[in-house]
């Protein structure tokens, strides 16, 4: 897998809040407390100074769309296909594999683009994607069953034209891929998880990421992916996933890092 996430959290700065009518809002005693101690006050004045009272959610909703919206992750139909496309194109924009596998930068862009109007309309139909509701970020997972042919295979022939002058560096990250992938089991298989660039580090990538090991954690599946930074393992490592022994080392490229999850309680 390909990932363009970060590891920070959301941190939500302190709204402020005016001199006015400060009547307490009808909220529960848990949220009330925590707001308090977080130094989150809703605002009660407009900019004109008159007052108005909103309710909790619409004040998250309109101070923090990222945590309200955003992060509201359900699975992406073939509708959704060009937005998943356009997320996944941005996102790897500057992805070191990507760099490496389409090393001209003029036509990078115009090729990572090829590649995913391939790939990603093929995951939805054949796997799994979740994205957020304006699908600022997208996680494309596959089944692997290792007694049947690669699922794939299918598109083989369509990646290596959507690469250009450049498939034979994508069949090598393919061979190398393939050497590395552990195959003893049945397990879900993470291909992509990316957030448009300027949501980076809002969360996203974590919470699309929890939304199928929540579904794997429940049916008793492992996982498998490649990090291809050591920040993005570390990030992995937070949700279960460990490293394996060895490394994918594309020649004169950026190392991958593949990792395994066993399902919580196994």
């Amino acid at each position: 897998v390909i990932v363009i996430v970060s590891q920070r959290s959301i941190r939500c700065p302190a709204a402020s809040h005016t001199s006015g009518d400060r009547r307490s809002l009808p909220i529960s005693r848990p949220l009330s407390s925590f707001f308090r101690m977080s130094g989150l006050v809703a605002p009660l004045s407009d900019a004109t100074g008159a007052g108005r009272s909103i309710s909790w959610m619409q004040f998250l909703k309109e101070t923090y769309p990222v945590i309200v919206t955003r992060s509201r992750v359900r699975p992406a139909t073939i509708d959704d296909a060009k937005m998943v496309i356009d997320t996944l194109s941005r996102g790897f924009a500057n992805d070191p594999i990507f760099a490496w596998m389409l090393p001209d930068p003029s036509t990078r862009a115009q090729y990572t683009r090829a590649f995913f109007d391939v790939f990603a309309p093929f995951n939805i139909e054949r796997g799994i994607v979740d994205m957020t509701n304006d699908g600022a970020g997208v996680g494309l997972w596959l089944d692997v069953d290792p007694s049947q042919p690669s699922a794939e295979a299918e598109i083989g022939e369509q990646l290596a034209e959507a690469c250009g002058p450049h498939v034979d560096r994508l069949g090598i990250i393919d061979e190398l891929m393939i050497a590395a992938h552990p195959m003893e089991k049945p397990h879900a298989y993470l291909h992509f998880l990316a957030t448009i660039p300027e949501l980076q580090g809002n969360g996203l990538g974590s919470a699309i990421l929890e939304e199928n090991i929540r579904r794997l954690d429940a049916t008793g599946r492992p996982a498998y992916l490649e990090a291809t930074t050591t920040r993005s393992a570390a990030l992995y490592a937070r949700h279960g996933f460990k490293r394996l022994p060895h490394t994918i080392d594309p020649p004169g490229g950026p190392s991958m890092y593949p990792m395994w999850r066993e399902p919580f309680g196994a």
